[in-house]
């Protein structure tokens, strides 16, 4: 090869990035070699991402910020500016409508992120983390060597050059006091700008932090205190990477972890036992205390490393991707053993940022992190705290709490670590911190008890205060990493060897209505256990569902008998009188629970919702409910098919089939053009479908026996099953809905008569047999079966309509075969009409896609 290896940039794709602030430009990065004779030869390729933070004009000149952008990116050239200028209005656009729903929603925002997206760290929690940090930084000052003590108090500004011509002589401790001085003087803001100029002695702390840091603890501290201190200053970032400031510090770092694991060694006593010791309170023992004396010393060094390399993470991705690589995940890991809560927190808050990228979930999996974190779950006030006194210490430990708390929430998107919480107990240690009073400081925050008034209502959230005011409340957070390990149904089950369903029934009686504004974490739990049906049956259990029906439905008794005097009104006119629902019955998400928990297939479950019923029919005519909290007690009742009850004296009660017929009639619109829900017929198309989903569910419950057949064909809900079967065939919930519906009523002489007037609906089921959907063409053909049961001509015409079906290839081969040509299906029709054999389900509308020939 007559040349070496060039390189060669090839741009491609342009998107916006996640953060609606930036534009990445994707590329690959070719490196090429010349043959003597010209020809290149591609070596390898190398895939990149550019990023380009912009700032939107609030004039709303795109097309210029876009010339601007194309101009300073080598990667974008002159024909890509309206595709920079698209992206850029397209990025206006995204930010005026997170600024709308923020405004319409204020309330939701902070609730509703925990459960949608990973926490970052936020600018509260940096805030926070800044002032320990400087706590922490004029502790060491005090607590520092007489060098390095005497030094810092004696920094002055116009000794610049004596601290350099110190930092290169031989003496340790001289350089050493200098580095202090000068690390020192970086804390003060009138200092920087001569610091900052002076390039010699910034480039003589950086020598000395490559060459001299690892022989004296004393000098390797002041020089991270020092490049601490800078690194704070964006302009002193070029100076920190040029100088591979972050890299030289992770050596540092690991290199103290080496140590602490000869001390380990020497002792015969495991770092981790004695951080568990220390931050339990527990007394040490020789071998012990000399350890924790030994980790003591060292953990300055290591508090104020992590602090450089999270400024310089912070103030560059590209950095942070850097440390990653050299192995910075395995080393914050390992801090983790430690007892200080300071750099527990410091520790948690690094591994907060860096899952916020889901590459790292692997490695921090294969590390067992977890197992660590669960470890470290503990009470406020339960452990013994270092630093000021016992508030302080409280405050420091729920900041690690929440800290933590925020982190495993984050990791547990994958689910990889979900299975390694719940391995590591963490369930039922998340149970039990829903029960501490220590949380909210209140005696009513979700202990084990069922009981609470509803006037004592609160929004379950009040322990904010406790938090430092950062972010959402430690019970949140618990409940929202609870809903994450409940999406598995295998991890459902371990809810019940805990008192979840006791803590989480206590706090729904004290929650404030509406459910997804005060509490949406817990409403999301609830309605997420309750899909299992061992925990939904323990969560009916002990009164709670009659409680909770007591609070959408009122009391089981209502007072019918008791009249006013002179009144002469019935008791239906009393019941009218009465105020319809209990105090949150036009609550969504309550009734979703309660849908949920009538979903499962279990008689003890659902006959408990029996002595409701009543009271659901009422509520659902009054016409009190919003249309989302009516489509949930509608689906509720649909589901509750109740053996034992007596559905015919319900219908009779309470005028429901009527109330359904209207609801048919006026969603139908809906049903014919493919859209539909509401509890009128008002709401979008998707609201009247589902609506009227719920009522061909409810019409195949209400059909329990002939006496609820006939009344439900009075009504004219069978006639309107048959017409909302000819819509809608492409949807396949409403097709199993109304094919379940229609076998039901068919087991009926009366409902039966009514659907069989129309003998096209046979036809209907045996094209439903070889449906793709294995639910759907079952009940097409327990359909059949009942057709056939009715009598022995339905039983021929069934008959002959499933081997047509199961042989429809093979009947059309011989046809084809035999007349050459196959006649036109009305003429077969007619042909067998005029022999005089009955047909009977083989006139399917042109609007079905079957036509039966017998």
């Amino acid at each position: 090869m007559s040349d070496g290896p060039r390189r060669k940039i090839r741009p491609g794709k342009l998107e916006l990035g996640s953060d609606g602030r930036s534009l990445e430009v994707h590329y690959e990065s070719l490196e090429v070699a010349t043959l003597p004779n010209g020809q290149e030869i591609l070596q390898s390729t190398k895939q990149g991402v550019k990023r380009i933070r912009f700032e939107l004009p609030e004039d709303g000149d795109f097309g210029t910020l876009a010339g601007r952008i194309v101009t300073a990116c080598k990667l974008l050239h002159a024909g890509r500016t309206a595709e920079v200028e698209a992206l850029l209005e397209a990025a206006a656009e995204q930010q005026a409508a997170a600024v709308a729903a923020a405004a319409d929603v204020p309330q939701l925002q902070q609730h509703e992120q925990p459960l949608e997206a990973r926490r970052a760290v936020s600018d509260l929690d940096l805030q926070l983390l800044r002032q320990q940090q400087q706590q922490y930084l004029a502790a060491a000052a005090a607590s520092a060597t007489q060098v390095l003590a005497a030094a810092a108090a004696t920094a002055r500004l116009d000794r610049l050059d004596e601290y350099l011509e110190a930092l290169y002589e031989e003496d340790l401790e001289s350089k050493a006091g200098a580095a202090a001085a000068v690390a020192h003087l970086l804390r003060d803001p009138r200092c920087l700008g001569p610091l900052l100029a002076h390039t010699a002695l910034l480039q003589a702390l950086a020598r000395l932090l490559r060459e001299d840091a690892r022989s004296s603890p004393d000098l390797c501290l002041a020089l991270l205190m020092a490049f601490f201190a800078l690194s704070h200053l964006p302009a002193a970032q070029p100076l920190l990477v040029q100088n591979q400031v972050g890299s030289l510090t992770m050596e540092l770092l690991d290199l103290e972890l080496r140590r602490s694991e000869h001390w380990q060694q020497r002792e015969g006593v495991a770092v981790a036992d004695v951080g568990a010791k220390l931050r339990s309170g527990e007394p040490l023992g020789g071998g012990e205390a000399r350890l924790a004396a030994a980790l003591a010393r060292q953990e300055p060094v290591l508090y104020v490393g992590l602090s450089l390399l999270l400024n310089m993470a912070e103030a560059d991705v590209g950095i942070e991707a850097k440390m990653v690589k050299k192995g910075l995940l395995s080393l914050l890991v390992l801090l983790l053993d430690r007892g200080s809560p300071q750099l527990l927190l410091l520790g948690v808050t690094f591994l907060r940022r860096l899952s916020l990228f889901a590459d790292n979930c692997a490695p921090l999996r294969q590390a067992e992190l977890v197992g660590l974190l669960v470890g470290l779950l503990q009470l406020p006030g339960s452990c013994a705290t270092s630093g000021g006194g016992d508030g302080d210490g409280q405050k420091g430990d729920v900041r690690l709490l929440s800290s933590i708390l925020c982190l495993l929430h984050n990791l547990s998107f994958d689910e990889g670590m979900r299975q390694q919480m719940v391995e590591a107990g963490l369930i039922a240690k998340a149970v039990e911190l829903l029960k501490a009073e220590a949380l909210d400081g209140s005696s009513a925050a979700g202990g084990g008890s069922s009981g609470g008034t509803h006037g004592g209502r609160s929004s379950g959230t009040a322990n904010s205060s406790s938090s430092g005011g950062q972010g959402p409340p430690l019970r949140q957070l618990a409940l929202g990493l609870l809903y994450h390990l409940s999406l598995q149904d295998r991890h459902r089950s371990m809810f019940l060897y805990t008192d979840a369903p006791a803590a989480l029934h206590a706090m729904l009686l004290l929650a404030a209505p509406p459910l997804r504004a005060s509490c949406p974490e817990l409403a999301a739990l609830l309605v997420s256990l309750a899909g299992s049906q061992r925990m939904a049956e323990e969560m009916a259990r002990g009164g709670r569902l009659e409680a909770l029906l007591a609070l959408v439905l009122g009391p089981a008794e209502r007072p019918l008998a008791v009249q006013q005097p002179g009144s002469g009104s019935g008791g239906g006119v009393a019941a009218a009188a009465q105020p319809a629902g209990g105090p949150m019955a036009q609550d969504e998400m309550l009734w979703r629970l309660l849908r949920a928990m009538a979903e499962h297939d279990s008689e003890p479950l659902r006959a408990r919702f029996g002595p409701a019923l009543h009271r659901l029919a009422r509520l659902l005519q009054s016409g009190a409910l919003p249309a989302p909290a009516f489509l949930e007690a509608l689906g509720c009742l649909a589901r509750l098919d109740i053996p034992s009850f007596d559905y015919a004296g319900l219908l009779r009660a309470t005028q429901l089939p009527a109330f359904l017929a209207g609801l048919v009639a006026a969603n139908g619109a809906a049903g014919a053009g493919g859209g539909g829900g509401g509890g009128g017929s008002g709401g979008s198309a998707a609201e009247r479908s589902s609506v009227l989903l719920a009522v061909v569910e409810a019409v195949g419950v209400l059909c329990a026996d002939e006496a609820c057949a006939g009344v439900l064909a009075s009504a004219g809900l069978v006639d309107a099953l048959h017409s909302l079967m000819l819509v809608r065939m492409e949807d396949e919930a409403f097709v199993l809905a109304t094919t379940a519906a229609a076998a039901r009523l068919l087991t009926q002489p009366s409902s039966r008569a009514v659907l069989l007037a129309h003998p096209e609906v046979a036809a209907r089921f045996a094209e439903l047999l070889q449906h793709s959907m294995r639910e759907i063409a079952h009940a097409a053909d327990v359909a059949l079966d009942a057709v056939a049961a009715g009598s022995e001509e339905w039983a021929t015409s069934v008959r002959r309509l499933r081997f047509e079906t199961h042989n429809a290839a093979w009947l059309h081969l011989v046809r084809s075969l035999e007349g050459g040509e196959l006649a036109s299906t009305h003429e077969q029709q007619e042909q067998e009409l005029e022999q005089g054999e009955p047909v009977i389900g083989a006139f399917w509308p042109p609007g079905g896609s079957v036509v039966a020939t017998m």
